[in-house]
């Protein structure tokens, strides 16, 4: 009895660690909650050092007969079963960081991305960096020093977000490694902090510092061809010397990325029911302000080119490029007036005006007129994300599936009333 006891344990404590963060789990019961993606993550090698011994007990009582080898046997070959997930594919050991990357200048990148390829772009104080997402999407996270300031650059495959937030909590570097997943979102633990850190949630949601807020810096999911043509000067990470196991990870990972956008469903069981008022995996801009939300379809931003609008009392505007790749969000509020923006259908560099003489770039920037050299403050939003996601985690979410006649925007933009 006590054979079967120990046998029992030393299979079934690996079990217990996995099954929480399995995918048959994800996709059919749902994610585990924060503290249980916290006690499995932390207490990882401990439980496999408790099954290890129990094994190493069993094995020393059938040397000297005191148990039936057959019990060995058995526990020895799903053990090394169980190791062998736990080193190739539990979540926190497939997706780890990378080892050794390099940023490369636009030139040199020329000859390693086509014009079509996916990157994440960013700019900190004037510093412009791309990541293309075929890197990022094994680690789904990497930090480095970005003008100046310690940037952790954010990536999630499932959801098609990205989001960067600073790298340094109360003077400690954040180390983050991925953690587990909630419900189709990435969740990083800090090994500086012990933080649990969710991708689409700004507060951190378990660990020594749960309830802080941590800032968002905007994140660009565009080509590289458009990123390239707006930062000439860029710089771009890749990883050193990628082995064939991290080529094999990102084929995988981008497998997945084609179902999603094929099947148009969640990849794992989301908890309650999908918001149908779009395709789960559609395409938004999602905006989150002062507690407030809206999601707006990449179709419109396509169609209008630049969009006014409203967020928590935060007047921004939206500038897309004619071909929808490139957007960006800025607060309309400049030097205490609040400007209003109409697109320009002509070649050049400037995309908008804003009816008082000044022409803006798709950057934000004023590059003719009174305003010359003044420069719009980003809003931190999620560039293109699924909307399933989105409305998941912002589930008072406002769709803004079609624009206001435009007379009723000027009132607003020149007055501050909310209603026409």
């Amino acid at each position: 009895m006590s054979d079967l006891i120990l046998a029992s344990l030393a299979m079934a404590l690996p079990a217990l660690l996995f099954l929480p963060s399995s995918p048959p789990v994800l996709k059919f019961v749902g994610s585990p909650g924060y503290r249980l993606t916290y006690l499995t993550f932390r207490s990882r090698f401990v439980v496999l050092a408790v099954s290890a011994a129990l094994f190493f007990g069993l094995l020393i009582r059938s040397l000297i007969g005191m148990a039936d080898p057959q019990w060995v046997w058995i526990t020895g070959i799903v053990l090394s079963l169980e190791l062998a997930y736990f080193f190739v594919l539990y979540q926190p050991n497939l997706f780890r960081p990378l080892r050794e990357t390099v940023w490369l200048s636009a030139d040199e990148t020329d000859r390693r991305l086509r014009p079509a390829d996916e990157v994440l772009g960013i700019v900190v104080n004037g510093d412009a960096r791309a990541i293309p997402t075929e890197i990022l999407n094994r680690p789904h996270v990497v930090t480095d020093v970005i003008g100046g300031a310690p940037v952790a650059v954010t990536y999630c495959v499932l959801c098609h977000s990205a989001i960067a937030f600073p790298a340094e909590l109360d003077g400690r570097r954040l180390d983050l490694v991925l953690a587990g997943n909630y419900y189709n979102n990435v969740i990083f633990y800090d090994r500086a902090s012990g933080n649990l850190i969710q991708q689409m949630n700004p507060v951190i949601p378990y660990g020594p510092d749960r309830g802080r807020r941590l800032p968002w810096i905007p994140v660009t999911v565009t080509t590289w061809a458009q990123w390239r043509r707006e930062h000439p000067s860029t710089s771009v990470l890749f990883a050193k010397e990628p082995s064939w196991f991290d080529h094999l990870v990102r084929r995988a990972i981008a497998s997945i990325d084609a179902r999603l956008r094929r099947t148009g469903t969640p990849f794992y069981t989301l908890r309650g029911r999908l918001d149908r008022r779009l395709r789960a995996t559609e395409m938004v801009l999602g905006v989150a302000v002062g507690g407030a939300s809206k999601a707006y379809p990449l179709s419109l931003i396509e169609r209008y080119g630049v969009v006014n609008d409203e967020v928590g009392r935060e007047p921004i505007v939206i500038f897309g490029d004619p071909e929808g790749e490139l957007i960006e969000v800025f607060s309309r509020r400049l030097d205490r007036r609040i400007l209003y923006f109409e697109p320009i259908r002509e070649p050049g560099r400037a995309i908008a005006a804003d009816g008082q003489g000044t022409r803006w770039d798709l950057r934000g920037r004023a590059v003719e007129g009174p305003l010359v050299g003044a420069e719009l403050r980003r809003i931190p939003h999620f560039n293109k994300i699924f909307w399933f996601s989105w409305a998941f985690f912002h589930p008072e979410t406002i769709l803004v599936a079609e624009l206001e006649d435009h007379r009723c925007q000027r009132t607003r933009a020149n007055s501050g009333n909310t209603r026409c």
